[in-house]
């Protein structure tokens, strides 16, 4: 199957007339296509879909030098900030999921946004939060779109509503919103999404979740699954890569174990590696670092002479468009730092530690 395949599958999923809501949620590795399949739902339908992913991201830009935070008006964020009056109820939402600590504030055209950082002596202003601090924020800011895009959709008489950017809103995608973030905040997020669903209740709203991020997939997937079945139909599927093939399969069977999976596959694949490996294993070295406390994945491979190289490969071939169906062969080298990386961490780690 192609990506085409992939995006016609999850389209006929979220549009038959079930008269419930429709949810489909794919976990799937950085770099198989994610970004691309919610790409296509925005450019095919425009205002018709909200979209949290990369590209909503990038419109949000650091001025280091200054510690501001630019908004770029590609999708015309801070015109709907300004036009709604949303600026307060994201500055809400941001402390909902990360608390009062850091203290966003709009300027008057809304397209720029400094933050203020408690201390004990009170605040300091214009400080450069932690990418952690700024997805909340990014995600804070999609929220409070979607949220209001439900309210208004729930006044039945169209006349009735305050605005009607929203009125044609048929799919909510999100696609990973969890980047950096600490896992009792993902929980929080994955409440907040949860929230969502059940308000669309008697609404055409279909969503759409992807993600890398198996603690995410797993809370999403366990609140969804307590909704009310009467008002919902779900899907869960894992997409990977196989042969420069996409696999779209709803074999997700134990999922919170998805890194003895890993291991196993890593381990029956060894004798023909490909980039995707890379990305499983870093998978496998970051749930291995937040079981035993480690600050950072690498800190999970053995010391040796090819530890660093090592590291840089799984960071070129873990992220973005890198590898999708690139059929450029990994060297013989690349393999061969693969291998006794993998073979190191068996030798130190037993399956039975990661949970």
């Amino acid at each position: 199957m192609d990506l085409n395949g992939v995006i016609e599958k999850i389209k006929n999923d979220l549009d038959k007339n079930t008269n419930k809501i429709n949810i489909d949620s794919i976990y799937a590795f950085n770099g198989t296509g994610k970004t691309r399949i919610s790409r296509w739902f925005v450019d095919e339908n425009d205002s018709r879909c909200l979209c949290f992913n990369s590209i909503f991201q990038d419109c949000f830009v650091w001025d280091n030098e200054n510690y501001i935070l630019y908004i770029d008006d590609y999708l015309e964020i801070s015109k709907t900030i300004r036009d709604e009056g949303l600026d307060g109820r994201i500055i809400e939402n941001f402390e909902y999921v990360y608390g009062k600590s850091v203290i966003p504030q709009f300027n008057d055209d809304f397209n720029q946004v400094t933050f203020n950082v408690k201390t004990k002596n009170g605040y300091d202003s214009d400080v450069k939060i932690s990418k952690a601090e700024e997805t909340l924020f990014v995600w804070s800011v999609y929220y409070s779109f979607v949220e209001t895009a439900i309210e208004q959709l729930k006044i039945e008489v169209v006349e009735d509503r305050s605005t009607h950017i929203f009125d044609d809103l048929k799919y909510v995608i999100i696609d990973d919103p969890v980047s950096s973030v600490d896992d009792s905040i993902i929980v929080k997020i994955a409440i907040l999404i949860k929230e969502l669903i059940v308000q669309c209740n008697n609404l055409k709203v279909k969503f759409l979740i992807t993600t890398h991020h198996i603690l995410f997939f797993n809370s999403v997937n366990n609140l969804i699954k307590n909704i009310d079945s009467k008002i919902r139909k779900f899907k869960v599927y894992k997409l990977e890569i196989k042969n420069y093939e996409y696999v779209l399969s709803e074999d997700v069977k134990n999922l919170f174990g998805y890194h003895l999976y890993l291991k196993e596959k890593i381990q029956n694949e060894i004798d023909c590696i490909e980039k995707i490996h890379f990305n499983m294993f870093r998978v496998l070295l970051e749930k291995t670092a937040n079981y035993c406390g480690y600050e950072k994945f690498g800190d999970c491979l053995y010391e040796s002479d090819y530890k660093e190289e090592m590291i840089r490969l799984l960071n070129t071939y873990s992220h973005g468009d890198l590898f999708e169906f690139e059929r450029t062969e990994l060297t013989e080298n690349e393999k061969e730092i693969f291998i006794k990386s993998f073979n190191d961490y068996n030798k130190k780690y037993k399956s039975e530690v990661v949970e």
